[in-house]
């Protein structure tokens, strides 16, 4: 088949969706193609140089096609409204490259609406996505609070734009079952064209394998075999309460604990400065996807204080206990809806407590129980959230479809 993803940007070396399930269909023998803009993931971020830039390359690249990994890169013409970023030149790549299938990863984006639009003059058959999770979706969490005005002029310039495109299209993939409310609530996506369908792991760089590189890492770090290491990876903003860990880190060391706590990504430049002040914290700067799983498998623990991410899945799948506030909505989902079986996640604590996140850290200071609770997690990703396992499932949709 002839796969086309339209996103609104796009970095080869990042290990999002849109990159993993492409690298899997092209190695599945599918013609793969990714229409985007000439700018990179994050390219508006003040310090995107110093993040990213050493990885990525520069911020803005020109339009023309490329080759990554099999994948067939377009970089097209756009327009940028602030935040929003408008694909002028992908319907003449369309008709040029002639997809049977269309992926977009967010139903309300530009590049969706174009193609949802423009699909009675084509063949292709349209499936789309929602990856926004209730946490951070504040429009549905202060929707209490919004004036008649403001919900209006959501309903106006949203909800019923949306209804009208989610005709042609055939399926809007949910990563979790909150992202799936907020696509029937929000935008009006009847549940009967919704599918949850969780994000991925690439098996090949996250597994339970232990390399010299690894060791390595963790000696470099300055780690000693008696310290348990406790792993936060992503964006650091107020929201997700990073310094969390830290606090519940200090009370367990004041407990005569060996706990340290391990930040990597990017973030509000005050709020890395506070967590780097912790004495038993240390926060490191964006590590690339390619790099990240040594990250992992030389930690002891895997903790988001208040966020759902695909990177508990990456942790998971290198066999470390995943812990996790107790507020989030999806983790039935993540862990599959099934008494009995191996579940990624080790415990929850009482979301905003630091004490109560302390105690859970505790309860995996015996090295024997974190790789008993670490290779179930490592299983059950392996069994059931593999990319290869996913691009089969959504290769069978998309021929469904035609």
């Amino acid at each position: 088949m002839k796969i086309v993803f339209v996103t609104r940007w796009h970095s080869d070396k990042m290990g999002y969706m849109n990159n993993c399930l492409a690298e899997e269909f092209a190695r599945q023998g599918h013609e793969m193609h990714i229409i985007t803009s000439k700018y990179q993931s994050y390219f508006n971020i003040p310090n995107y140089d110093e993040i990213y830039g050493k990885f990525l390359g520069p911020p803005i690249l020109p339009t023309g096609t490329s080759t990554y990994k099999g994948i067939q890169v377009h970089r097209v013409k756009s327009i940028r409204i602030k935040n929003r970023i408008i694909l002028t030149g992908v319907i003449g790549k369309l008709r040029e490259i002639k997809p049977d299938i269309i992926q977009t990863f967010d139903g309300h984006e530009p590049s969706t609406i174009l193609v949802s639009l423009i699909k009675p003059f084509f063949k292709y058959k349209l499936f789309t996505g929602m990856h926004t999770i209730l946490i951070t979706y504040r429009v549905l969490l202060n929707w209490k609070k919004l004036s008649v005005k403001q919900k209006l002029f959501w309903s106006l310039f949203f909800y019923w734009p949306s209804r009208i495109l989610i005709r042609n299209y055939v399926t809007c993939y949910a990563v979790t079952r909150d992202a799936s409310m907020i696509a029937h609530k929000m935008f009006g996506v009847p549940y009967s064209k919704i599918k949850t369908q969780t994000l991925g792991v690439d098996m090949n760089l996250y597994n339970n394998e232990i390399t010299e590189e690894t060791l390595r890492k963790r000696e470099e770090l300055g780690y000693p075999k008696n310290e348990i290491v406790c792993i936060f990876t992503g964006k650091m903003n107020e929201e997700k309460q990073p310094h969390l860990l830290s606090e519940a880190v200090e009370i367990l060391n004041k407990k005569g604990y060996a706990f340290k706590a391990l930040f990597i990504g990017a973030g509000k430049e005050d709020l890395i400065q506070k967590l780097a002040q912790y004495p038993n914290s240390k926060v490191l700067n964006f590590v690339p996807s390619s790099e990240l799983h040594h990250y992992y498998k030389m930690a002891d623990i895997a903790v988001w204080p208040n966020s759902i991410t695909t990177s508990m899945l990456d942790a998971a799948a290198c066999a470390k206990p995943v812990v996790v506030a107790n507020n989030v909505y999806a983790y039935d989902t993540v862990n599959g809806h099934q008494e009995g079986k191996n579940k990624i996640l080790g415990a929850f604590f009482q979301s905003g407590n630091a004490d109560d996140l302390a105690l859970q850290l505790e309860s995996f200071k015996n090295e024997e129980k974190r790789k008993e609770v670490g290779n179930k997690a490592f299983q059950y990703v392996q069994e059931n959230l593999s990319w290869k396992s996913i691009a089969l499932k959504r290769i069978e949709d998309y021929k469904n479809s035609i």
